[in-house]
């Protein structure tokens, strides 16, 4: 699209995209309990299946629930690939950035692949069964769906695919496995890397603070309300002050450091960058981002840190925006190469 010349154009038409009208992505949604009582709740993960006609009204479209007979007879000896999908801040499997993207896999393989998305939680319309919610590095949820999916499926060659705050995540959750990791490779689409130099940005000016921070923090705002209940177990939490945040920093510091103890938000956000954590991958990890990208701005991308780990090929574009890359069809051109390329490790796994 001619008009998109420049990030901020790429960002909002990736978030405002009407182009393609009715994208037949379907799912069903199981709702998995946290093992691990440090990090106790529930989240919900949403299977691609079929298109249907069913339909839930306190679901998203498209999404309906397994039952409890068909989530048991899930499991396959097949060998098809298996992408896990990670999306981004306060979003969800209904993204529309994200559903556009699996129409790609679903079109361009007639469904050789099997597809999922972990939703974070309280995310995509589920609900927060504990006082715990995500953050920018909380891959216990991911780490588990994992596994359970290699127990399932035993012999599904799995790949996983995150955007933005997703792909952070990804990364942590990718360094923490280590050799270990049960994924043959991973891509990251808008990963935003260097928190610290992110927040300071979005401090910058009055637009970056007006429209990015604030725009960010509405949407997380809606989160905190319509979670209010279970928030409130954490001491120092009232949803009275909900109202009172504007900013980014501002939900980072009532939120983030009060349910997981950190110092500030400074401390948090240096621990929940994943520039560090990429020297530890060790699995093939492709990182797409633009260097236009209003929020993973260019001067906080691991040059470094992924020219000294070999398992990690950081590719940046002059232009693309955040989760943009439109092509004058309205298209996204990085889908079908992400794709191309997976492919191309499942032939070689």
């Amino acid at each position: 699209m001619p008009w998109l010349f420049n990030g901020h154009l790429q960002t909002f038409a990736a978030f405002f995209d009407n182009t393609c009208g009715e994208l037949p992505i379907y799912y069903k949604r199981w709702i998995f309990q946290q093992k691990n009582q440090l990090f106790r709740g529930d989240f919900a993960v949403d299977f691609v299946v079929k298109p249907n006609n069913d339909h839930e009204d306190t679901l998203p479209p498209h999404t309906t629930r397994f039952s409890q007979e068909d989530f048991e007879a899930i499991g396959s000896l097949d060998s098809k690939p298996m992408l896990i999908v990670m999306h981004g801040v306060s979003g969800g499997s209904h993204e529309l950035y994200l559903r556009r993207a699996l129409v790609a896999f679903e079109r361009g393989s007639g469904r050789d692949w099997e597809i999922c998305v972990v939703n974070s939680r309280g995310c995509a319309r589920s609900q927060l069964s504990s006082e715990l919610l995500y953050n920018a590095r909380s891959t216990w949820d991911l780490r588990q769906t994992v596994k359970w999916i290699k127990e399932t499926f035993p012999n599904r060659s799995l790949f996983s695919l995150g955007f933005s705050m997703g792909a952070n995540i990804l990364v942590h959750y990718l360094a923490e496995e280590g050799e270990s990791c049960l994924l043959s490779a991973a891509v990251t689409v808008s990963n935003p890397w260097n928190l610290v130099e992110l927040y300071n940005y979005l401090e910058s000016s009055f637009f970056m603070r007006q429209v990015y921070s604030r725009g960010i923090t509405a949407g997380l705002r809606k989160y905190l309300y319509r979670n209010a209940e279970r928030l409130s177990l954490n001491p120092g939490f009232n949803p009275k002050n909900i109202k009172k945040i504007q900013y980014l920093y501002q939900f980072d510091r009532a939120i983030q450091t009060c349910i997981w103890h950190y110092p500030d938000e400074n401390i948090y956000y240096k621990d929940a960058s994943s520039v560090g954590p990429l020297l530890d991958v060790r699995v093939p990890l492709l990182a797409l981002n633009a260097e236009d990208d209003p929020i993973s701005p260019y001067f906080g991308l691991p040059i470094n840190e992924a020219k000294q780990n070999p398992y990690v090929t950081l590719v940046t574009t002059s232009r693309g925006g955040h989760l943009g890359w439109f092509q004058s069809n309205g298209s996204r051109w990085f889908v079908e190469v992400l794709r191309s390329i997976l492919k191309l490790k499942i032939l070689n796994t």
